[in-house]
């Protein structure tokens, strides 16, 4: 149910936006904001014969139809859409090939996805991404932790969307931080790990397989205090369209916390004149 719920989140964010109920601010009551990330290279579009990865995307309220009335939106692999900022609602979504003419209940579509309602007040992410051997498919959703980091510290969260065996994300140095994450089709719950949050500094960042057989280097990273960084591994190790397409959202920081009040100084003791002899 969570999953699905999350589903909810994205694909209205995709639906309103075709409404016309969307905003470009961040989320305000009763509404989500909710992005999109495309991660399908040529190499699943050629079996198509699509000669480009533009995508044409629908969405109505459930069990609407009328896709052939409705006007979709466009984007290509490497690309995020977003933030919409979107009411609470339950959508069918069509993905298409860019310049399709899709039939008027979606029957036809390459992608589709049937939500649930939406609820409020949460920001999640879309991906569209291949399986693991890179022959087909699927959108998965996923929630973001937009909170405020700790002072001065950044949070980063991976997420496996990508044509590619179990891999590691860390550092160059070997520290791992994200330990053997699985294609989100193959297995959704190994798919990314809780977020993390470090010191605001440059990282050195790199993806390998579990016995390093194949390291991807991906190069510094300068993470700043109070965001928050999303790397999706998208496209296919096999057939070099492999990338990390990072979403940053400014999500602020908490107030450090009160330093202790200092002890009272002891009241100092006088001591009684004391005679002898």
């Amino acid at each position: 149910m969570k999953r699905l719920l999350i589903a909810a989140a994205v694909v209205a964010a995709i639906g309103a936006s075709l409404l016309g109920g969307a905003s470009s601010t961040g989320a305000q009551d009763a509404t989500v904001a909710v992005y999109a990330v495309h991660g399908i290279p040529q190499s699943l579009f050629d079996s198509l014969s699509q000669p480009t990865t533009e995508v044409d995307v629908y969405a109505v309220p459930t069990g609407a139809g009328g896709l052939d009335a409705a006007t979709p939106f466009t984007f290509a692999f490497g690309e995020t859409a977003g933030p919409l900022n979107v009411p609470a609602g339950a959508y069918d979504v069509f993905v298409y090939p860019t310049g399709a003419t899709p039939a008027a209940d979606g029957s036809d579509a390459v992608l589709n996805l049937t939500t649930p309602a939406l609820p409020a007040g949460a920001t999640a992410v879309i991906v569209a991404q291949l399986n693991e051997a890179g022959d087909g498919g699927a959108l998965t959703p996923f929630v973001l932790d937009a909170s405020k980091t700790e002072a001065g510290k950044a949070r980063v969260q991976a997420f496996h969307t990508a044509a590619a065996p179990t891999v590691n994300v860390g550092l160059t140095d070997g520290t791992v931080l994200f330990p053997e994450l699985q294609n989100a089709v193959t297995s959704y719950a190994d798919a990314t790990a809780d977020p993390i949050e470090v010191p605001a500094a440059s990282y050195a960042l790199q993806v390998a397989t579990p016995d390093d057989s194949v390291v991807v280097p991906l190069g510094d990273f300068d993470l700043a205090a109070g965001k928050a960084y999303f790397a999706f591994a998208i496209g296919s190790v096999a057939g070099q369209s492999f990338q990390v397409l990072p979403l940053v959202l400014d999500v602020g920081q908490a107030a450090p916390a009160p330093a202790p009040a200092p002890a009272p100084a002891p009241t100092p003791v006088v001591a009684a004149p004391h005679f002898t002899g």
